[in-house]
């Protein structure tokens, strides 16, 4: 089983608008982390990073969709520094 680092690795490695959006979710974490911004702000932006519904899936990606949504949520819920 893989851990939140690894997900989020492999997620950001990703040549597609997954993984894109996880690189903006790490970002925004950083933000918050320093803040830059608020922790309402943050939490915020990871939920319209969720509804993003812009993208036409494939059945691969819809896989990847699930995992990046439990990424997500794991993410809101992990304190920051």
């Amino acid at each position: 089983m893989m851990n939140l680092d690894q997900v989020i690795h492999n997620f950001m490695n990703q040549p597609n608008a997954l993984g894109y959006r996880v690189q903006q979710a790490v970002g925004y974490r950083d933000a918050a982390a320093r803040g830059e911004i608020s922790q309402s702000e943050y939490q915020d932006l990871l939920e319209d990073l969720r509804r993003l519904d812009d993208i036409n899936l494939s059945a691969d990606e819809l896989d990847q969709q699930i995992a990046f949504n439990e990424c997500l949520s794991a993410l809101k819920y992990i304190p920051l520094p």
